[in-house]
């Protein structure tokens, strides 16, 4: 099952934290992937209310979010503070980050890349901030496979269980990554385009893919 549940609200903004089984195990793979160290300073990008950054926390000597949000900075200030976590926040655009070149062992991105506008300019300055030998690690959306793939005959609660996605819910959710989406193969190439390497293409269960390249 998913669910999602309103945690917090700021000047009328409703932040919704989800439990889509999913999602929560991708954020957690990311994480995994990222191997992470404990002398590691980790920043990441379009942080929102967080759900990176406080999976990686526990795992590292501190986590920079960034974000263009105001109120999502607030909200996770608020969080960090109520469970004494070493999260640092500070308000950037993805596209032009407010940092010195070469200041993080770690730069993780989450469902970000496909909403800028120059995905390409986007990965060099991720990794512009990025030190020699540092990890950069995103997850985003993936080209789904044909519909015919999904076996629409299952019933309602088989169909939730095996895509993790209510039938409801499929059409929406399967146009907008259709649309929006990263091919295994275009995400790799734009990762080598800014001088990435040892990179790793993971496809993920319904419409996610996780991506990892060292400087």
């Amino acid at each position: 099952m998913s669910k999602s549940y309103e945690v917090w609200t700021f000047n009328g903004l409703r932040i919704l934290e989800s439990e889509d089984r999913y999602f929560t195990k991708v954020n957690e793979e990311i994480v995994k992937r990222a191997h992470l160290n404990k002398s590691d300073i980790v920043l990441d990008i379009g942080c929102g209310s967080g759900f990176l950054a406080f999976k990686a926390v526990d795992y590292v000597e501190l986590v920079v979010a960034c974000d263009l949000s105001k109120e999502l900075l607030a909200y996770l200030v608020k969080k960090a503070k109520e469970n004494s976590k070493n999260v640092a926040s500070l308000q950037g655009n993805a596209m032009c980050l407010p940092f010195p070149s070469l200041s993080f062992d770690i730069v993780m991105a989450g469902w970000i890349l496909h909403e800028l506008p120059n995905r390409t300019e986007a990965l060099k300055e991720w990794t512009r901030v990025l030190k020699k030998g540092g990890r950069l690690i995103i997850g985003d959306k993936r080209v789904p496979e044909d519909r015919s793939h999904f076996d629409h005959n299952l019933s309602d609660r088989d169909f939730l269980k095996r895509y993790g996605v209510r039938k409801e819910h499929f059409d929406s959710m399967y146009l907008d990554a259709k649309k929006q989406g990263f091919s295994l193969e275009e995400v790799s190439r734009l990762f080598k385009e800014v001088g990435l390497h040892e990179i790793q293409v993971v496809p993920w269960p319904r419409f996610y893919l996780i991506c990892v390249g060292v400087k």
